[in-house]
């Protein structure tokens, strides 16, 4: 490889590790700043929920000190109600004031619910309802200001208590027409008890004044907490997007730098081209010459090699018809498995069993090879030789006749001068091997005709004898 390809490969990898880095960048500017938006708008949420929470304590808290103030003039009118029925609808008013003001105590000690009502229209004929859900999540905490003002409450009842009975005694003195002086008298009494009454009415308002001031400190200070947080959300978002922003203009940057020597690289490399595809052009020309005098020098060994194949073709139909114009079995014979490799068609006369390939089992219906002195195998002779041997054996045909006849067995070696193959033909000399046995047959009868008649001569020529013998005695 060059050093060009390998500055070009660099300068490419280089390029690809900026991009994916820009797009990292971009990728992580992109979930910090959603996982800041997240954070921010989680908390500000929860702030959210708080500054409503105290907005309602505020209005719980404000709602108290009309209900105190509510309270304090229906006690005043209490105490100068100057008839039964409108000391009835007065301590009717105080003693729903107390509940409600025990109720807001309630929900802004433990939470809850409170629903105020309003009459609405010019005849109050129509009541609206709106309700105030606080949460207090300060529950296991005292809350001294509401324990205190629950206390004084309680107190005020008992004394309301002691208050409208001196002020329904003044009532029964009044429809029993008693003397004026004692009317006069209880009068002084209620209007020192409602006096006594008024500065400990003033310690429960300010108490309730405590308790809302304290909830409006409280709301101001969620309110500059939410800001604050907003503003440090809003810093984060500007440093988190202006880092980003520098960031990705600097790998821009590079990108760009990049993107220009890789350009610059890229004309270098066209006028490279341009110059080897001008070279090209002539190798490309030189090139076909040599391959059309490649073609022709093939075409002549094409032809050649055809010609050759013709000539062995034509070798091969001959010695096919060479082998197959002799009327003997003809055998070409495998030196190491006694296979036969090749036979001609006369060799049909000893069978054409497929399942017959060897030449003991096609000529002799042996197991085995041959062996033996009536048998002896010319494979075996021409292996143990390296030459040619004849031998006489006793074949049979398809139909189990036998034939007398002559085997020669002749070596084909192998390369390393080995005997490889054998070939072998079978002449029958059955008429032959009759003739000589007929011939051996009267020869054998000649020669016992000749002892006979031989030893009847002899038997003559004694008997003359003796004849002469006994004639001389005479």
């Amino acid at each position: 490889m060059s050093w060009s390809h390998l500055l070009q490969r660099l300068r490419r990898g280089n390029v690809l590790r900026h991009v994916l880095l820009l797009l990292c960048i971009a990728l992580v500017s992109l979930a910090a700043i959603i996982g800041a938006n997240l954070i921010v708008g989680s908390s500000l949420r929860q702030l959210d929920r708080q500054l409503a929470n105290e907005e309602v304590k505020l209005e719980l808290n404000n709602l108290l000190q009309q209900r105190l103030l509510r309270l304090q003039g229906d006690l005043q009118s209490i105490s100068l109600s100057s008839s039964a029925r409108e000391y009835g609808v007065h301590d009717r008013n105080a003693r729903r004031l107390l509940g409600e003001i025990l109720a807001l105590l309630h929900v802004l000690e433990h939470g809850g619910v409170f629903e105020e009502r309003y009459l609405v229209n010019f005849g109050n004929e129509e009541e609206v309802s709106r309700r105030l859900e606080y949460k207090n999540s300060k529950q296991g905490r005292l809350a001294l200001e509401i324990i205190e003002l629950k206390s004084h409450l309680e107190e005020l009842q008992g004394l309301s208590r002691e208050f409208s009975a001196l002020i329904f005694q003044r009532e029964q003195l009044s429809d029993a027409g008693s003397p004026p002086e004692q009317s006069r008298q209880l009068d002084r009494k209620i209007l020192f008890f409602f006096k006594g009454i008024q500065p400990f009415f003033g310690r429960i308002l300010e108490g309730a004044n405590r308790m809302y001031h304290e909830s409006h400190l409280h709301l101001r200070q969620i309110s500059v907490e939410r800001l604050r947080l907003e503003q440090k959300g809003n810093q984060w978002f500007i440093i988190i997007s202006g880092g980003a922003v520098l960031l990705l203009l600097t790998l821009g940057m590079l990108l760009l730098r990049d993107i220009r020597l890789i350009l610059g690289e890229r004309d270098q490399a066209h006028e490279l081209a341009r110059e080897t595809r001008d070279n090209l052009a002539k190798d490309i020309e030189l090139r076909t010459r040599e391959l059309q005098q490649g073609n022709e020098q093939l075409r002549r060994e094409v032809a050649e090699r055809k010609q050759a194949q013709d000539t062995v073709r034509s070798q091969a139909d001959f010695l096919h018809n060479t082998i197959e114009a002799l009327d003997h079995p003809f055998f070409v014979i495998d030196a190491d498995s006694y296979r036969v490799i090749l036979k001609n068609s006369a060799a049909a006369i000893l069978g054409t069993s497929s399942q017959v390939s060897c030449c003991y089992q096609l000529t002799h219906r042996r197991a085995l090879p041959c062996d033996g002195r009536e048998h002896p195998c010319p494979l075996q002779e021409v292996r143990r030789t390296g030459r040619p041997c004849i031998v006489e054996h006793l074949h049979y045909g398809p139909q189990g006749q036998a034939r007398y006849v002559e085997v020669h067995g002749y070596p084909l070696f192998d390369h390393e001068g080995h005997v490889a193959q054998m070939i072998e033909y079978s002449l029958d000399i059955s008429e032959k091997k009759a003739a000589e046995q007929a011939l051996q047959r009267s020869n054998q009868e000649l020669e016992q005709r000749v002892v006979t008649r031989t030893r009847e001569l002899a038997e003559e020529v004694q008997l003359r004898r003796a004849a002469e013998k006994a004639m001389q005695k005479e």
